[in-house]
Order: C-alpha cells, then structure tokens, then sequence
C-alpha cells in the first residue's frame, strides 16, 4: 500500500481510518455491514479504528514531519 507525501502531513480522521478498516475487512471476505451493533465482533472496529488513530495521531506523525523537516532545502 503507497501513501502519498501530502498524507503524510495531514491525519486522516476517526472516521477515515474506521472507513478504510471496514473496506479491508470487506476486501478480505467478512461480513462486516451484517453485523448487529453492540455485539463484540462489531465493536471491534471501533477499537481498531480508535487505536490507529490514538497512535499516528502522536508519535510517528511527529517522527515523520521532523524527518522530513530536517532534510528539507530550500530551491
């Protein structure tokens, strides 16, 4: 999977990540619409969305733009 340079200066939202979780799922064959809400199985999209989010939101969001940062020059 690439992923763009802008998308890395920019967070996807919880509702992105939860939309691209559930688009994986879909590509690999689960069921994921057909679930009933509140049973274990569907809130664990929104633990993994939440997770995802909570840990690119802070460290390597960070780590990625002071890299870049660091050997960017100027034209």
């Amino acid at each position: 999977m690439t992923v763009a340079f802008s998308d890395l200066y920019s967070l996807p939202t919880a509702a992105q990540i939860k939309a691209r979780v559930i688009a994986l799922m879909q590509a690999n064959g689960l069921r994921v619409t057909a679930w009933i809400l509140g049973l274990p199985s569907e809130r664990w999209i929104e633990v993994i969305s939440r997770a995802i989010d909570a840990y690119s939101s802070g460290p390597v969001t960070a780590a990625i733009r002071g890299f870049f940062l660091d050997l960017a020059t100027d034209p």
